[in-house]
């Protein structure tokens, strides 16, 4: 994870980010997003939406990706 600089582990969740496709821990993703509007890596913008802003449980990012297991 470029966020962290951690090896990622087997199932661990991690989120790919639409525009670029680079893939992060969703925890050091999501707190990178707050502070920042672009990929940690290649700084493509990021749509974020504020909290509660038409998402069900206020913190989902739009286009920020979905969240998988490895």
């Amino acid at each position: 994870c470029s966020v962290c600089l951690s090896v990622y582990e087997e199932g661990e969740e991690v989120r790919k980010l639409p525009q670029c496709k680079h893939y992060f821990h969703v925890l050091c993703i999501d707190m990178w997003l707050y502070s920042h509007l672009d990929c940690p890596i290649c700084r493509t913008p990021v749509d974020v939406l504020c909290p509660g802003e038409n998402s069900p449980d206020g913190m989902m990012e739009s286009g920020a990706g979905m969240a998988a297991s490895l």
